[in-house]
């Protein structure tokens, strides 16, 4: 919640275009200020990875995961988000977007 809440504190324009460099595709929204489309990307792309997921899933109880599933999920986040947050900081810095 803590990092789904820091992320939203970015300008939501910003944070579109951040979150649609770093996965390469455009994200399906309402609008430019669409904060409740951007927090459903999130979670369901940045906090989770349904392939990460689909690799160390139990091969018969749902929604439980092999050894070694919280690591994966935690270096694949940690390396978008620093990838998101360098974007960002790159983009404010050479005025990309002038807001």
């Amino acid at each position: 919640q803590k990092i789904l809440n820091w992320l939203l504190s970015y300008n939501p324009l910003w944070l579109r275009i951040g979150l649609e460099t770093i996965y390469g595709e455009l994200i399906s929204l309402e609008s430019n200020s669409d904060v409740t489309g951007l927090a459903m990307f999130i979670l369901s792309r940045l906090l989770w990875n349904p392939d990460i997921a689909a690799e160390y899933r139990h091969p018969k109880v749902p929604n439980l995961y092999r050894d070694g599933h919280e690591e994966a999920l935690s270096r694949f986040t940690l390396k978008k988000l620093l990838l998101l947050v360098c974007f960002l900081d790159k983009a404010k810095e050479s005025r990309m977007i002038d807001h």
